[in-house]
């Protein structure tokens, strides 16, 4: 299988909010992600589709229970003069990997979020023993030195940047006072120098789609420039310039260890059995009325190193208040293996 990948552009300095599970409406803005889950993509295309056409949204929505598509979440990629650099997450076991001994610190591999293609393609789960080889993309994220030679690392600054913004409340939930201040977290991609640009992406599997579910499938992605990505459209945020599909190639071959690019809610016992490391997260619980919640679910992150061949694996999850299905969250997860990509 051939996973296919598409390119998001936005303007530097842009800013997102993704937002994360909180206890009630004003702190729920006040944290985030700092990158856009698959199920927040998930509902994106689907919400950007109802807009067009109810019946082909619940097409889409068929195609994604039934597994014949899967999105991974949005990570980040550097882009200068056509070269791009890929980021995914960092496996989740990865400080219980680091030798000490060796000079490698566990503290410095718990700061980094992202690691690069190229470094999991050649080293796999066993990344970290190298750590002394990579070079810092701000703090949180790591590169091989040839794919950002040593020199180029004074024209970039941070993967992306993260801060939150105040506002105040004037349009208040039952009990919240009109005058009270919140927070709103979010990230931006920042400008670099000589050409170099941040750009995010996902990686999607069409393999089981008819040409005409795939069709749909793309015009859904399409409708993403003009719909934007994450919350706090209204005031400003998610803005994107374009989507364009790449031609790279994240090929999935047979590997020992394979890592999850989306979050989680295995089918079965049998599909948790796979899941040799992992950490949970809780997603769903937002108001859909004064005093109305989603339901909330655990789901395994990003980044859960696996076994026994390849993927989509997990299952659509309804957080519906009553369980009618109105609400679904998408817990289905590609997975990339480790360690295949170079000899």
């Amino acid at each position: 299988m051939r996973m296919r990948v598409y390119h998001i552009y936005t303007r530097a300095g842009s800013r997102f909010h993704f937002g994360a599970t909180a206890v009630d409406n004003l702190t729920g803005l006040a944290s985030g992600t700092g990158h856009m889950p698959s199920d927040s993509l998930f509902s994106a295309l689907v919400n950007c589709l109802a807009k067009y056409d109810g019946e082909m949204t619940e097409r889409l929505i068929g195609m994604f229970d039934s597994k014949r598509v899967s999105v991974s979440s949005v990570f980040y990629f550097l882009e200068k003069e056509g070269n791009r650099v890929y980021f995914l997450p960092k496996p989740v076991d990865a400080s219980n990997r680091v030798d000490e001994k060796a000079g490698v610190r566990a503290k410095e591999v718990k700061k980094v979020r992202f690691v690069s293609k190229g470094i999991l393609d050649r080293y796999g789960a066993d990344w970290a023993k190298h750590f002394g080889e990579f070079v810092y993309v701000g703090s949180s994220a790591l590169a091989l030195a040839e794919e950002i030679g040593r020199g180029e690392l004074r024209h970039l600054k941070r993967l992306y940047a993260t801060g939150t913004a105040t506002h105040v409340n004037t349009r208040p939930h039952s009990g919240e006072e009109a005058t009270e201040l919140y927070e709103t977290a979010y990230m931006a991609l920042p400008e670099h120098g000589d050409g170099w640009e941040t750009g995010m992406y996902f990686l999607c599997d069409t393999d089981g789609l008819a040409d005409v579910e795939r069709k749909l499938f793309d015009f859904a992605v399409r409708l993403l420039r003009f719909e934007g990505l994450g919350g706090k459209r209204s005031s400003g945020y998610g803005f994107v310039d374009r989507v364009e599909e790449g031609t790279e190639a994240f090929d999935t071959g047979a590997s020992d260890t394979y890592l999850s690019l989306g979050l989680c809610v295995p089918e079965n016992a049998g599909e948790l059995g796979r899941f040799e490391a992992y950490e949970l997260c809780v997603r769903g619980g937002r108001h859909i009325g004064s005093a109305v919640r989603l339901k909330r679910v655990n789901m395994i992150r990003e980044g859960a190193l696996l076994s026994g061949g390849g993927g989509p694996l997990g299952s659509c999850v309804d957080v519906s208040p009553d369980g009618e299905g109105s609400y679904l969250r998408l817990g289905i997860c590609l997975v990339y293996p480790l360690g295949v990509g170079e000899g």
